[in-house]
């Protein structure tokens, strides 16, 4: 498997010790997949390692914090190296799930399987390795990774490692943007986008990393749509060509309807400014041209705020000669708006992008 320049890499490196594949090029490779991500590991010093590659004219790089990854990089491929001691079963425990746990000899083919990946391929089902706990608490991202395992390759997951998986939604806050970025980019292209949305909400990911969409949720419609403002957003990005701007685009185009969300209704009363803000009775009003009605008796036809009630946004004005004795009254049956929501999308959206590393 790999390029000639990662069979050479391993050729060269056998001399040292024995190295393993590990991760996806295994794993893949049991599913019948094609393998594009190399990773290896070897019982060899790292410091020594990495001298070592040089002598052999390489240019190595040190990736990552507390479990560095030795990184080698060719117009013909890359290949990430990890030093191990001990055995490869502790190894292993350090890994995400089980699935990406399973060893492939280079040399002699021979296949080890310290935690009984292959049985949880073949179950298709995603576990955590070792102590779930340990394994997201090391890492919050594999949070992320869960939800893009379970729905690229359609396994279930653990109930033990999902329920584990929720504890540590609020980690990913301390998790580097551009990782984040990452993993969520390569979400938005999944296959089965619309799972993994479904999945990222049952986590709990979307109200607290973007609770301007996980809001949605149960947020009514007009008479012409058959989703609330949530399950309408899933059919559009699950309608929409895997790219990431477009599943973006699609993801937040009616971000803003929480914000924008009103019903039909008429007020009476005579239109006041007060401080460069208009009023009628208790209600402010948002509108254009509103000036030329100040001190006027006036009809208002627009829509109340759902989540700020005191707000109308106007549709129509008109002065009348007479106000009639009530001052306000919803139109029986009336429409749901959501004026100006394109708007309040695009102000949401240059709030929220700062959160991410989106170019």
């Amino acid at each position: 498997m790999g390029t000639a320049f990662q069979n050479q890499l391993f050729i060269r490196l056998s001399r040292l010790g024995t190295v393993y594949l590990v991760g996806g090029a295994v794993r893949d490779s049991q599913l019948g997949l094609p393998a594009n991500d190399f990773d290896a590991v070897i019982a060899f010093p790292q410091d020594q390692l990495v001298n070592r590659l040089k002598e052999w004219g390489y240019d190595p790089r040190q990736i990552g914090a507390e479990f560095q990854t030795v990184s080698l990089f060719n117009d013909g491929g890359r290949l990430d190296l990890v030093s191990y001691s001990g055995t490869l079963r502790d190894d292993a425990l350090r890994r995400d799930f089980t699935i990406n746990a399973i060893y492939q000899n280079v040399e002699t083919g021979e296949i080890l399987d310290p935690l009984d990946g292959l049985n949880d391929l073949e179950q298709r089902c995603l576990k955590a390795c070792g102590n779930a706990a340990e394994r997201f608490g090391e890492d919050p991202l594999r949070v992320l990774r869960l939800v893009r395992f379970a729905c690229l390759f359609d396994f279930k997951v653990d109930p033990e490692t999902w329920e584990t998986a929720k504890r540590f939604v609020p980690g990913l806050s301390r998790v580097a943007g551009e990782r984040v970025t990452q993993e969520l980019g390569k979400i938005l292209v999944l296959p089965d986008i619309d799972r993994a949305l479904h999945m990222l909400d049952d986590l709990g990911y979307f109200r607290l990393q973007i609770p301007e969409l996980a809001r949605l949720k149960g947020l009514v419609q007009n008479r012409y749509h058959t989703k609330d403002a949530w399950e309408h957003t899933c059919h559009v990005v699950k309608n929409t060509p895997p790219q990431v701007l477009l599943r973006l685009a699609a993801l937040l185009h009616d971000i803003g309807k929480w914000e924008t969300a009103s019903r039909e209704c008429y007020a009476w009363g005579t239109l006041r400014r007060v401080k460069g803000l208009y009023f009628v009775n208790d209600f402010q009003l948002m509108g254009k041209n509103l000036g030329r009605w100040v001190q006027a008796k006036v009809e208002v036809h627009g829509g109340r705020m759902d989540n700020s009630p005191n707000i109308i946004m106007v549709k129509h004005i008109r002065k009348i000669p007479l106000l009639p004795a009530k001052s306000f009254e919803w139109v029986p049956d009336g429409k749901r708006h959501f004026l100006q929501h394109e708007k309040e999308s695009g102000r949401l959206i240059r709030e929220i992008f700062p959160r991410f590393r989106w170019s």
